[in-house]
C-alpha cells in the first residue's frame, strides 16, 4: 500500500494458523537428505513450527506431533539432518522439549525407541519424517512400520 515505500515502514502480511505443505501420498517416496535439502526451502522464514500427522491403521487413530528447530538451527538444518538432534517436540504446540534422540540411526525426526513420552501415547517413538535407506515416514504404531504416508503443515 501507500505506506510500503522504500525507506518507509516494513510492510508484512500477517500470517497465522497452519498451511498445508506435504500431502499424505508419500508412503513410497524416498524422503532422504537430498529430498529434504530441496523441500525445506519451501518453509517460510516466518514459520514457528511444523505439524505432522500420521494415521495408525492398526490402532485406528491418528498421531499428531509438532516439531521446531532447536535454538540456533533452521528448519532446513532440522529436516535434513540424520541422527535427529536438531529438533524440539511437542504434543500440543505449546509445551516444547528436546526428546531423547535415537543417535546412530538412519532417520530424520522422531525420538529414541521407547522414549517415555511416545510410550505414553501407545507407540515406540514420535513420528519420523525421513530416512537414508527407507521410504515414507515411520513408526505410527508399535510395529515400527516404514512406508507410512503422512501430512505436514507449517504453522505461524
Amino acid at each position: 500500500g501507500a505506506n510500503c515505500v522504500t525507506g518507509g515502514p516494513i510492510c508484512k502480511k500477517q500470517l497465522s494458523g497452519c498451511q498445508d505443505w506435504i500431502t499424505g501420498d508419500n508412503g513410497n517416496t524416498k524422503l532422504d537428505v537430498a529430498y529434504w535439502t530441496k523441500k525445506c526451502q519451501e518453509v517460510p522464514a516466518q514459520a514457528s513450527y511444523l505439524k505432522m500427522e500420521m494415521y495408525d491403521a492398526k490402532a485406528g487413530k491418528q498421531f499428531t506431533d509438532y516439531y521446531r528447530p532447536i535454538s540456533g538451527k533452521t528448519f532446513c538444518d532440522m529436516l535434513k539432518t540424520v541422527n535427529p538432534d536438531y529438533h524440539e517436540w511437542s504434543n500440543d504446540a505449546q509445551s516444547w522439549e528436546r526428546p531423547a534422540y535415537d543417535t546412530g540411526s538412519h532417520h530424520m525426526g522422531g525420538s529414541k525407541w521407547n522414549w517415555a513420552k511416545a510410550v505414553a501415547q501407545g507407540r515406540t517413538t514420535t513420528s519420523v519424517w525421513g530416512s537414508t535407506i527407507k521410504e515414507g515416514g515411520c513408526c505410527s504404531n508399535t510395529n515400527n512400520q516404514w512406508n507410512v504416508p503422512y501430512t505436514m503443515q507449517y504453522c505461524f
